[in-house]
C-alpha cells in the first residue's frame, strides 16, 4: 500500500511533537510576539488528534471518533488564534471554545444517538472548511498591499489547504469513496503543508524581529541624533577622542573655541591634527604632555577635573582660555572606548582678571604719585622760599653796584637761574595738585626757538640740532613753561642717547587736519567738534633708542 495511515500517524505525532516544542522554545524567547505559543498548542492539539485516529479500533468509538475530530478541529482554530494574535487583533476565546463544545457535543450525538457517518464527516469538513476560509481571509486584510512575501505566500498555502479540505469533503460525499481509502492520501498532503505552514510561521517571526530591529535601530539613530543636536547646543565645548589619539567628534561651541569652520555636512570631521596641538598652562608657559587632560586620563584611567588651559591661535588672535575636565568613556568590558573633553571659555574672565591687574597696578602708581606729588610741595615751599631769598638779595646787591659796574652782569645770571628755579617749583606745585596751571595762547615756533637756543649752550660740538616749524605762526593753548620743559628733556634725552658719537637731533612743529589718518580717534573726534585742526610736536634722533623697560616709564614724572 503506497500510504499506510498508522506509518504516516506515527510520524505526524512526531511532527507536531517537534513543532510544538520549538515553538514553545519561541513563546519562552520572544514573549514580546504573538503566535508561538497558539501555535504550540495547536501541535499538542494536532497530537491528540491523530493518537486518537490512529486508536480507532482499539478504544471505544464514543472515545475516539469526538475527541479527535474535535481535537483536529480545535487545532485549526488554534492555528487561527495564532495569526491572530501575531498580527494583533482580538482572539474571540468565547465563541472558540463554544464552538469547539458544540462540535464535540453534535460529533457525540450522531455517533451515539444516530451512528451517522455521512453527517459527522459533512460537519468536520465544513468546519475545517470555514476555519481555512476564515484563515485565508485574515491573512488578506493583514498585507492587502502584498508587500510581505511571507504573507503572500502563507495566503497561497491557505487557498492550497482550503482546495485540498474540498478535495476530501468532494470524494466522501459526492464521489462516495470510502474513508479508508481517502484518509491516507489526504493525511500525506496535510502533513506536507504543515510542514510549510510551520516554515512560513518561522519567517514571519523572523520578520517580526527584523521589524522590531529596524524601529530599535531607527529609535537609537533617533536619540543619537537627538543627542547630538542637545550637545552641538552646548555653550560648553565638548570633544570626543579615541585612545589613538584621533577625534571622533567635535561639537559647534568646540569649533568656535579653536576657530574652526562649523564643519559642513559632516561636523564630525577631523580637521587638525591633536599631536599638533599647542596648549599652556595657566601660567602662560607651554603644557608638558604628561600635564594635558587627554593623557592624564590615559596615564590613570580616572576623570580629570577643573583645569585651566590656553590654547594659541594664530599670530593675530590671542590665546583662548578655558577650564578644561576629562573623563573616560569605557566599554561593556571596562576597556577604554573614548576620552571625553568638556570646558567652558573663560577668556573673558582671564581678560577681566588681567585688566583688574593691571588697574591694581595704576591704583598703586597713582598712590605712589600723590605720595611723591605731596613729598614735591612740601620741598617746592622752602625752595621756592630759598629762591625768594636769592632773588631779593641779587637785586639789592644790584642796586648797591655803580650802572658799569663787572659784577653786574654776574647778578643778572643769579637772578635769571633764580627765575627759572621759580618756574621749576611752579611746575612741581602743579604736579602735586596745589597750584592750577596756567594755559594761555602761545606761539609753538617761539617756545621751540627759546627751547633750541638754551640747548646749544649745553651741546656737544659733535651734535647737530635742526628746528623746523612751518608755519611759523602755529600756537595753541598750553603752560609755556611746561611745553619748553617738555622739549628740553627730550632733546636732553637725545643727547645721552647719542652716548658722545656724532649725531643729529630734528626737532619738527607742523599742522594736521582734523581728518588726518595719524590722529588718535579721540583726538580727532574732539578737534572735529571744535573746527579746528591738530599741531604735531616731533623730537628725532640717530641714537641707540630706548629699551622696553625704559619705554615703559616715559610718562612718569621725574622718570629719567
Amino acid at each position: 500500500m503506497l500510504f499506510d495511515l498508522p506509518t504516516l500517524l506515527a510520524v505526524r505525532v512526531g511532527v507536531d511533537f517537534l513543532i510544538a516544542l520549538a515553538f514553545w522554545a519561541q513563546m519562552r524567547r520572544y514573549a514580546a510576539i504573538g503566535g508561538p505559543g497558539w501555535w504550540s498548542l495547536s501541535s499538542v492539539l494536532g497530537i491528540l488528534g491523530s493518537v486518537m485516529l490512529w486508536s480507532r479500533g482499539a478504544w471505544p468509538d464514543a472515545v475516539t471518533f469526538p475527541v479527535g475530530n474535535t481535537a483536529l478541529m480545535v487545532s485549526a482554530l488554534c492555528a487561527w488564534l495564532g495569526f491572530r494574535s501575531y498580527i494583533g487583533a482580538s482572539r474571540p476565546l468565547l465563541p472558540v471554545l463554544t464552538a469547539s463544545l458544540a462540535f464535540f457535543c453534535v460529533t457525540l450525538f450522531f455517533l451515539v444517538e444516530w451512528d451517522l457517518l455521512g453527517v459527522r464527516q459533512g460537519v468536520f469538513t465544513a468546519s475545517i472548511i470555514a476555519i481555512a476560509a476564515a484563515s485565508y481571509l485574515e491573512v488578506r486584510r493583514a498585507d492587502p498591499q502584498g508587500r510581505v512575501p511571507e504573507m503572500q505566500a502563507l495566503k497561497l498555502l491557505t487557498a492550497i489547504e482550503l482546495c485540498g479540505m474540498v478535495g476530501f469533503a468532494a470524494s466522501l460525499q459526492v464521489f462516495g469513496l470510502s474513508q479508508e481509502a481517502v484518509t491516507p492520501p489526504f493525511v500525506f498532503f496535510f502533513l506536507l503543508t504543515k510542514l510549510l505552514r510551520v516554515v512560513l510561521y518561522g519567517a514571519l517571526v523572523s520578520y517580526r524581529l527584523r521589524l522590531e530591529g529596524d524601529k530599535a535601530r531607527q529609535g537609537l539613530q533617533l536619540r543619537e541624533a537627538d543627542s547630538r543636536a542637545l550637545i552641538n547646543n552646548l555653550s560648553a565645548g565638548v570633544m570626543v577622542f579615541r585612545p589613538d589619539h584621533t577625534l571622533s567628534s567635535v561639537n559647534a561651541a568646540a569649533r568656535r573655541f579653536l576657530g574652526w569652520s562649523e564643519g559642513g555636512a559632516n561636523p564630525a570631521l577631523p580637521e587638525p591634527s591633536v599631536e599638533g596641538w599647542q596648549m599652556l598652562r595657566e601660567d602662560g608657559l607651554p603644557m608638558r604632555r604628561h600635564e594635558m587632560p587627554f593623557e592624564r586620563v590615559l596615564a590613570t584611567g580616572q576623570p580629570v577635573r577643573s583645569v585651566v588651559i590656553g590654547m594659541p591661535q594664530d599670530a593675530e588672535v590671542a590665546v583662548h582660555w578655558a577650564l578644561c575636565n576629562a573623563y573616560p568613556e569605557n566599554n561593556t568590558q571596562g576597556g577604554l572606548r573614548h576620552v571625553v573633553l568638556t570646558f567652558i571659555d573663560i577668556t573673558s574672565l582671564k581678560n577681566a582678571q588681567a585688566q583688574q591687574k593691571h588697574l591694581q597696578a595704576q591704583l598703586a602708581q597713582s598712590q605712589k604719585m600723590e605720595a611723591l606729588g605731596t613729598l614735591a610741595g612740601g620741598v617746592a615751599h622752602d625752595f621756592n622760599n630759598i629762591l625768594a631769598a636769592i632773588l631779593g638779595n641779587a637785586d639789592l646787591a644790584r642796586q648797591d653796584l655803580p650802572p658799569d659796574a663787572a659784577s653786574r652782569e654776574s647778578l643778572h645770571e643769579i637772578s635769571t637761574a633764580a627765575r627759572r628755579g621759580r618756574e621749576l617749583v611752579r611746575q612741581i606745585l602743579a604736579f602735586s595738585r596745589q597750584q592750577p596751571v596756567e594755559r594761555t595762547r602761545v606761539n609753538i615756533c617761539a617756545v621751540l626757538a627759546e627751547s633750541c637756543t638754551l640747548l646749544r649752550g649745553a651741546l656737544p660740538p659733535q651734535v647737530e640740532l635742526v628746528p623746523s616749524c612751518e608755519p611759523s605762526t602755529l600756537s595753541i593753548e598750553a603752560d609755556a613753561t611746561q611745553i619748553g620743559q617738555v622739549l628740553i628733556n627730550l632733546c636732553t634725552n637725545a643727547i645721552h642717547a647719542l652716548d658722545g658719537q656724532p649725531g643729529r637731533i630734528e626737532c619738527r612743529v607742523d599742522a594736521l587736519p582734523n581728518t588726518s589718518p595719524l590722529l588718535p580717534g579721540e583726538l580727532a573726534q574732539a578737534c572735529v567738534q571744535l573746527g579746528v585742526g591738530a599741531v604735531r610736536l616731533r623730537v628725532s634722533d640717530n641714537g641707540s633708542g630706548m629699551v622696553e623697560a625704559v619705554r615703559n616709564r616715559i610718562f612718569e614724572p621725574f622718570f629719567t
